[in-house]
């Protein structure tokens, strides 16, 4: 629309001055020699001042739009260039901060491992400590500890040492890590904290009940999954492996939670077993959808 608006404006003043041209010196010199020109021009003087006048008065306001344009456009490049070189500067920054949390997050990660082994540990002396008790209860009708017993096992679980500070490392790698990474390793964080709850109720003589005791054995061998499927990740061989959903493994963990082969447990041995096996294996397809 502007540039038809432009092409209009310039027909119009060609036009004019084309119409004063040919009427203030041509047509005069054409009829009447210079005699006539002249006369023309003294006759039309006034007119002929005021348009010098208003002629100049347009070229000084063109010159000084042009000098402000040209002004205006110089700040302009200036304030590109000072933006395009914060932007730069900002990309920079981003960049080092970038590197730095890559630097950091290796620097955790390379401690996880260690943890993860410490906490792998921990979490079969404490399956070979509930399989014990388990054994214990399959030789009594009912099937409950007798009070030297309950004593004898709190006084073990006191015994095992905690890797508390293993959480610190747990901890940076989901501040560092990606978001698939921190939301896997976060909910392994929280499973971390819960184990520890429910061991401690072992310790205080809490919870020796039967029921409790088969529960707490197939959720220390879940859990022996959950941290040993962060290993190859760890150790950077290989993506996260979350808990295995096959019952056959969790049966022959059973069988070996103690180092050694000692009599199998196999399912519909025991209904309660059968039962936290399905449970904690549903829990398991929870972990395999937190890593889609």
């Amino acid at each position: 629309m502007s540039s038809k608006i432009k092409l209009i404006s310039c027909v119009i003043i060609a036009s004019i001055t084309f119409l004063y041209i040919f009427s203030m010196f041509i047509y005069p010199l054409y009829i009447g020699g210079i005699s006539n020109l002249l006369g023309v021009l003294a006759e039309w003087q006034t007119l002929n001042a005021g348009l010098i006048a208003l002629i100049a008065a347009a070229i000084t306001a063109y010159i000084a739009i042009k000098i402000d344009a040209n002004a205006r456009e110089r700040n302009d490049n200036q304030i590109r260039a000072e933006n395009a070189r914060e932007k730069e500067r900002l990309r920079r920054e981003e960049q080092l901060r970038q590197d730095q949390r890559e630097r950091e997050f290796k620097a955790a990660k390379a401690m996880l491992p260690h943890s993860l082994s410490l906490i792998a540990s921990h979490v079969e002396d404490c399956t070979f400590l509930l399989l014990q008790a388990y054994f214990q209860l399959m030789m009594r009708n009912p099937q409950e500890l007798n009070p030297p017993q309950k004593t004898e096992l709190a006084e073990k679980f006191k015994l095992l040492q905690k890797p508390h500070e293993s959480i610190l490392f747990f901890k940076e790698c989901i501040i560092l890590g990606n978001e698939n990474e921190s939301r896997y390793l976060s909910k392994a964080l929280t499973e971390l904290q819960i184990f520890f709850s429910r061991m401690e109720s072992f310790e205080k003589s809490y919870g020796m009940h039967s029921y409790w005791i088969k529960e707490m054995l197939i959720y220390s061998i879940y859990f022996y999954f959950v941290i040993t499927g962060l290993f190859d990740y760890s150790r950077e061989k290989g993506a996260i492996l979350p808990p295995p959903t096959n019952k056959d493994i969790y049966y022959i963990k059973l069988s070996f939670a103690d180092g050694e082969f000692h009599k199998s447990i196999e399912e519909h041995d025991d209904k309660d077993i059968d039962k936290f096996i399905t449970a904690y294996i549903n829990s398991a397809n929870t972990w395999n959808n937190n890593l889609r």
